[in-house]
């Protein structure tokens, strides 16, 4: 068990959960792009590609009916952490992708952390706010590898976790926001 009272968590799909970005660059490149989005320093992945954020959203939504997207595998170490987390924590999973994905998407959690880990996986769309998401739906922390995400939480009163990733390093970022390396550090801050 952990050491702290069960809390509700908010935890991001991509690249939190799942291996999102080196997968859609392997999709990316079958389609004559040469592009690392997981070592990319910019969170808006479509200025690396020279496209219009229209057409990098089309092409996102390309993948998420890709094999490529149904064998994503998950972030390491982020199966056997979330099992632990769900021992003593209530989880929801959270993403900006659209909805109508939302079949694919429950496929592949279900599919890597069982379909009993999570209270709900919940789908926003682009255009969302993930801290006003949880305001709304009572979770009190977000675990995210967006920055911008992880500043609106803590905006709005819900403890905001950083998940490293070269797009986030340089973003400034308020003290209250928690900055960690990988899942055995977010298991360390619970007291799991």
């Amino acid at each position: 068990m952990c050491a702290c009272p069960r809390r509700r968590i908010g935890v991001d799909i991509d690249d939190t959960l799942l291996t999102f970005s080196r997968s859609f660059s392997a999709f990316l490149s079958i389609r004559g792009y040469e592009v690392n989005l997981e070592a990319s320093h910019t969170w808006e992945m479509y200025e690396l590609l020279c496209m219009s954020k229209d057409e990098f959203l089309y092409l996102a939504d390309q993948f998420c009916l890709s094999s490529l997207h149904h064998n994503m595998p998950p972030v390491h170490g982020a199966q056997e952490a979330v099992h632990r987390l769900a021992r003593a924590h209530d989880l929801y999973a959270v993403s900006a992708r659209p909805a109508q994905f939302a079949g694919e998407v429950t496929e592949l959690i279900h599919r890597h952390f069982g379909s009993r880990v999570f209270k709900g996986i919940d789908l926003l769309g682009h255009r969302h706010d993930k801290g006003e998401h949880c305001v709304r739906n009572g979770l009190v922390d977000l675990i995210d590898d967006g920055a911008h995400n992880a500043m609106h939480a803590t905006r709005v009163g819900v403890r905001a976790i950083l998940y490293d990733r070269p797009w986030n390093i340089t973003a400034p970022l308020p003290p209250s926001v928690i900055r960690v390396r990988g899942w055995d550090e977010i298991l360390a801050l619970y007291g799991c």
